[in-house]
């Protein structure tokens, strides 16, 4: 399992997904697969002048005991708990994606051992 510093500043070790084993003797490393790669319908912006789709790859970390971030965050986003993800002001995507994750915290914790 992969671990580095998340969006967020926090320290964070990357699940694996469950997905297929390479092949014995296929001769690369393999990564951390996403657990979803999702295409999203996206509006101009900066780097594209049109209507365009992005492909978004969505990861599972885990953090131990996140007390104070170990680096400065990249975006302003935050963890938090399964409680206060039904009172954010989030896009529907995410709190599917949160409520989802929550009711398999035990499942994931026990990919960590």
């Amino acid at each position: 399992m992969d671990q580095g510093v998340e969006e967020s500043g926090f320290e964070g070790r990357l699940l694996p997904a469950p997905v297929l084993e390479l092949p014995d003797g296929y001769p690369h490393p393999a990564v951390v697969a996403p657990w979803w790669t999702v295409a999203i319908k996206a509006n101009r912006d900066n780097h594209h002048p049109e209507e365009h789709v992005h492909i978004d790859h969505l990861f599972v970390a885990v953090v131990e005991a996140p007390r104070e971030p170990v680096a400065v965050a990249v975006h302003p986003f935050k963890w938090v708990s399964e409680v206060e993800l039904g009172e954010l002001y989030a896009p529907e995507d995410t709190k599917v994606i949160g409520k989802e994750l929550f009711g398999r915290i035990a499942e994931l914790v026990s990919l960590t051992v």
